[in-house]
């Protein structure tokens, strides 16, 4: 999304804005799906539900947190 960026496909966004590039999901919707955010959902399901999660979460580690916990 950047100019500077060397991510991506240089000119995507203009292609799509011209219509000479059709695609099926909205840029930047894959942010809940992100693995990065695996270790916030069984807190997501307290906040937004107000419940316990009924599965267990995959193993997975916050990058910034102490290795001794998990999720």
């Amino acid at each position: 999304m950047r100019p500077d960026s060397y991510l991506g496909v240089a000119g995507l966004l203009g292609a799509l804005r011209a219509g000479r590039v059709k695609y099926r999901e909205r840029a930047r919707n894959g942010v809940a799906d992100d693995k990065s955010t695996y270790t916030y959902v069984p807190e997501m399901v307290r906040f937004y539900l107000g419940e316990e999660p009924i599965l267990s979460n995959v193993p997975t580690w916050r990058a910034t947190a102490p290795t001794t916990s998990s999720t």
